[in-house]
């Protein structure tokens, strides 16, 4: 929206355009117009609109988000065509990395390979509510992370989904009887989360746990799966899934066993029909020991590595069972090793003074009887060991030093 004020100079700073209800198809014109006039331009918002086509969007330089959802689209063609432009078609620029075309008027079959090169950096591909929808084939979306097809009229998942970059799958509210476009020769190592709830399917594949290794989230409610076995032995192989949903199936009946038959399948479970398993459930920042061992034991929690880590000024070191073990006992504080030493000394406080002039022999202050013989000892060894140490620097040093060293005794200074 601009205000009535705005200029067409202050074009070149829109980074978001938003059109008004029941506007009509832009024409390519226009977008070629905009490219130059606003070339900053990022998102494109035009809910609730009567557009019927896209075309011409992928001449903008920018542009990363389309919001096109409640207009009367039957197709997703966005590519201008050289009979719309009126010249030679430029490169395609493939920017845009979120699409929704929610609750539009699309065709039964929707493929978009005839849009492969606007449409290969799409990351999100929203397609719900649309009631004619029944196949898609979204090849073209070679990047695609996360797709909502909930709520049209599927009677099976999309086609070559992308296996590499795919994460999230929502295809609820549809007529879907089997998942066999999961259970493909390469797995899907990213997809988490797939909800498939109000749909038509009988039996999950014990092979879905290959497929699927990194699932956490699954909805399957109010299908057609008729006993545990059905489903079990693909949930039994899902090692990282924490929350299921499986209410409204015929085998859910029984609310009493049900549970219990879950939590004995799936160890790794958190929360069942979105409700919380007693024990295992908890905030991250409570998630005791325990847990957290049961859970590298199922492979959710990697392994720990053999690191130090410097925690309230102790040393620690992980041992081979991942327990974190003290190197060394926490010093007491200063003034207490103050106080334990004087007590070693039998009480002489500041007794022992040690010069730092390597040929100085004075005695100390105090006596041997009063510093106590074990003291004594100990101190004339490391005054030796002192000496010894200065001696080796005094003889290693340069000879300009070593004169600037007994120009500095002659003044006074011991230690420089």
């Amino acid at each position: 929206h601009l205000p009535a004020s705005a200029r067409v100079e202050d074009l070149p700073s829109v980074k978001r355009l938003t059109f008004t209800p029941d506007a009509s198809t832009p024409p390519v014109s226009f977008w070629r117009a905009l490219a130059t006039a606003a070339p900053r331009l990022e998102r494109i918002d035009a809910p609730n609109c009567a557009w019927t086509s896209l075309a011409g969007i992928d001449v903008l330089p920018l542009v990363k988000h389309v919001d096109a959802k409640g207009n009367s689209l039957e197709e997703v063609a966005i590519l201008a065509s050289e009979k719309d432009s009126g010249k030679k078609k430029k490169k395609e620029n493939a920017t845009i990395r979120v699409l929704d075309v929610s609750h539009n008027k699309l065709e039964e079959h929707l493929d978009l390979s005839t849009d492969e090169r606007a449409l290969r950096n799409v990351v999100a591909f929203v397609a719900s509510h649309n009631e004619n929808l029944r196949s898609i084939d979204v090849a073209a979306l070679s990047s695609l992370e996360t797709i909502v097809v909930s709520h049209c009229a599927l009677s099976e998942l999309p086609t070559n989904l992308p296996a590499e970059h795919l994460r999230k799958l929502s295809a609820s509210t549809n007529s879907i009887k089997s998942i066999k476009p999961l259970l493909s020769n390469e797995p899907f190592g990213n997809l988490t989360e797939l909800r498939l709830s109000h749909n038509l399917i009988k039996r999950v594949p014990a092979s879905f746990g290959e497929a699927c290794p990194s699932l956490e989230l699954l909805e399957m409610t109010n299908n057609r799966i008729g006993s545990w076995n059905d489903v079990g032995d693909a949930l039994k192989t899902l090692r990282r899934l924490l929350r299921v949903s499986l209410k409204g199936n015929p085998f859910t009946e029984d609310t009493d066993k049900y549970p219990r038959v879950v939590m004995a399948g799936c160890p790794t479970v958190t929360h069942i029909d979105n409700t919380a398993v007693p024990g295992r459930a908890k905030p991250t920042h409570q998630r005791g020991k325990d847990w957290v061992e049961k859970q590298r034991a199922a492979g959710v929690v990697p392994e720990k590595r053999n690191k130090r880590v410097q925690k309230d000024g102790r040393n620690r070191r992980d041992d081979e069972d991942g327990k974190r073990t003290t190197k060394e006992e926490p010093h007491p504080p200063k003034k207490k090793r103050k106080k334990e030493r004087r007590q070693q000394d039998g009480g002489a406080e500041g007794a022992v003074e040690f010069r730092d002039d390597p040929s100085s022999t004075a005695i100390p202050a105090a006596t041997s009887d009063e510093i106590g013989e074990p003291s004594r000892q100990r101190e004339l060894k490391m005054r030796v060991i002192q000496n010894k140490n200065r001696s080796k620097a005094a003889s290693s040093m340069p000879a300009g030093a070593a004169a600037l060293r007994a120009a500095l005794k002659t003044t006074g200074i011991q230690s420089w």
